[in-house]
């Protein structure tokens, strides 16, 4: 099983696809959770990180900062789209499209892809705050609250964020 690291943007668009195609709905807070777990999930069982980008310690817990500020103006309501991508041609022309989402053709493995969509599934069904809490009480998290409520924490590790995965396993796969 051997695919490359996702942009995060595009990992998020997956999450909010795949909710909206059940019937769920996911906040900016409970995205940026799943993206946290998927990348332990990715860790643990592929040996190798879903999302080309780190995850910041903030007060709310894990945060991918580029997913954040794409999804902001919703506040603490439902995500209803996807991301886009706003930029200017080589002819100035305002140029807006959607970015994509990761699939079983961008990961290049359907048995990866087909493990993702399950392994989401079963976040999505968790709420924010229930994401939150696993995210809290871990060391990864607790251990720095200060630096954190200070604006100081180094980002998390790939380690730490196996070790919260791993430490949270059983309740995130209920």
């Amino acid at each position: 099983m051997k695919f490359q690291a996702q942009n995060p943007i595009e990992v998020a668009n997956f999450v909010i696809d795949l909710a909206k195609k059940d019937g769920k709905h996911v906040t900016n807070l409970q995205l940026q959770k799943i993206l946290f777990f998927l990348q332990g999930y990715s860790l643990a069982n592929f040996k190798r990180p879903l999302v080309n980008s780190s995850f910041s310690k903030w007060k709310y817990g894990p945060v991918q900062q580029d997913v954040y500020q794409s999804f902001r103006s919703y506040g603490s309501s439902p995500i209803v789209a996807g991301a886009l991508n706003a930029y200017y041609d080589n002819n100035g022309k305002l140029v807006i499209k959607r970015y994509p989402m990761i699939d079983q053709h961008s990961l290049g493995d359907t048995e990866v892809f087909r493990k993702l969509e399950v392994f989401t599934n079963k976040l999505l069904s968790k709420s924010a705050w229930q994401l939150v809490n696993m995210t809290h009480i871990h060391p990864s998290w607790s251990n720095y609250y200060d630096e954190i409520i200070q604006h100081n924490a180094d980002d998390y590790k790939n380690s730490e964020i196996l070790d919260c995965y791993e430490d949270n396993k059983e309740s995130l796969n209920d």
